[in-house]
């Protein structure tokens, strides 16, 4: 599978991993677009 690099924003991430996370996980999840722009840097 491509990487999708930049093609989504920090916010749309860290909004699709909420989502993810809450509804399949039984989790709150708190994840914000900084976060990912942090894990993001990282690369």
């Amino acid at each position: 599978m491509p990487a999708f690099g930049k093609a989504y924003s920090d916010a749309e991430v860290a909004a699709v991993a909420n989502y993810v996370t809450e509804r399949f996980g039984s989790q709150t999840s708190t994840l914000t677009p900084h976060d990912v722009a942090k894990l993001r840097a990282m690369e």
